[in-house]
């Protein structure tokens, strides 16, 4: 399952929330916080990302399309039955996101919205707490039969400056085991519930760290789920040569797109008895720093045609490790600043500079749950 921006601006009122961790209340990854602007007060409704691919997959290629439009309308319907409002429902540590999802198809209903997304294999839904457990109930019928498991990820992105990281390390020393990663390098701790509780209280009252993500993932087990929180950049890498039936020549231009932002990339898989699951991760905070332009060798009616390269500034952690339930996974090495996601894209010319900007430490903390089919009724 991959979220990620379209070009198209659009916005949603609670950021990336991808299927409720109905199974994990008792592990709850952050503190709660009071709804603000990023989830408005009294309208208790929240955006989430439901999978859906495996579905669309067991059906023949062909038929995926009305597979996803049979689903869309089946979700709209759980709506339409679905109470029109519920009380607000309380947002960890909340920031406003923007999520995008290309080739969508709007359905609106009287209590929420469904918005079907062809290429990422996914449902959009924007609904009060009861509407979107009605949907989580509805897939988790579609997918009886199969009897797949899945692993439900709750992730926090915590930027901190040098003063709030020197206030944590002092503060919860057990989370800096092992001490600090070098550059390019990553470091990993496993924290027990009560460890992760007393980091994110800590992190809470630090002055100089804030929460500047909270999505939650839910992927079938064994498959890969992405995620990208900021935007994509359209450049044009090359040029196609095509003849018309007369033997006219011309030049198709191939575009590709840069991702900025905050990224993540992660596979995972459980044990028999689901008591631990075992992660790949990925993750990335890229920022784009302008196009360089040169020519691509080839004119129309003597004009060089030009091809673009983006200017990208980079970091990455890469992490393997298997965690028990309910348990937290703190990675470290991850470095940036929040302004990365929401900055406008320079324009013209423009140099790639790690080291320029208001970097700091971004930790991820990642906590799994295993869901089964019947997990969910």
């Amino acid at each position: 399952m991959i979220a990620r921006f379209d070009r198209l601006g659009r916005r949603w009122p609670a950021g990336i929330v991808l299927v409720a961790g109905l199974a994990l209340a008792s592990c709850t990854l952050t503190d709660r916080k009071p709804p603000t602007a990023a989830s408005p007060a009294g309208t208790g409704e929240e955006v989430r990302v439901f999978n859906v691919r495996d579905l669309l997959d067991a059906s023949p290629p062909e038929a995926r399309s009305s597979k996803l439009s049979e689903l869309a309308d089946a979700a709209k319907s759980v709506l339409a039955m679905a109470p029109a409002s519920s009380p607000p429902q309380p947002r960890p540590l909340p920031n406003p996101e923007i999520l995008r999802s290309n080739n969508t198809v709007d359905r609106a209903s009287s209590s929420g919205e469904v918005h079907a997304d062809e290429r990422t294999g996914s449902l959009v839904v924007r609904s009060t707490a009861a509407g979107l457990e009605r949907v989580q109930h509805l897939l988790a019928e579609y997918r009886a039969v199969s009897g797949r498991r899945q692993v439900l990820l709750q992730m926090q992105f915590i930027s901190a400056d040098d003063a709030a990281l020197a206030a944590l390390k002092r503060d919860v020393p057990a989370a800096f085991a092992g001490g600090d990663p070098g550059p390019g390098e990553t470091t990993t701790v496993q924290l027990d519930p009560h460890a992760a509780a007393e980091f994110l209280r800590r992190a809470n009252a630090a002055g100089g760290a804030k929460a500047i993500a909270s999505p939650q993932l839910l992927v079938n087990e064994g498959q890969r789920g992405s995620i990208l929180i900021g935007g994509e950049v359209p450049y044009v890498q090359g040029f196609n040569t095509v003849k018309d039936n007369a033997g006219n020549v011309a030049y198709e231009p191939t575009i590709q797109y840069a991702p900025f932002g905050l990224s993540l990339d992660v596979t995972a898989t459980a044990d028999g008895p689901g008591t631990q699951t075992s992660l790949q991760l990925e993750s990335r905070m890229s920022k784009f720093a302008g196009m360089k332009e040169k020519s691509s060798g080839k004119t129309v009616a003597g004009e060089p045609l030009v091809v673009q390269e983006p200017q990208m500034a980079r970091s990455e952690v890469k992490a393997a490790a298997t965690v028990p339930v309910c348990h937290t996974l703190l990675v470290r090495g991850l470095r940036g600043s929040p302004e990365w996601m929401h900055a406008e894209a320079p324009d013209g010319g423009g140099r790639a500079d790690a080291e320029a900007g208001d970097q700091r430490a971004i930790l991820l903390l990642v906590k799994s749950g295993v869901i089964t089919p019947d997990a969910t009724n």
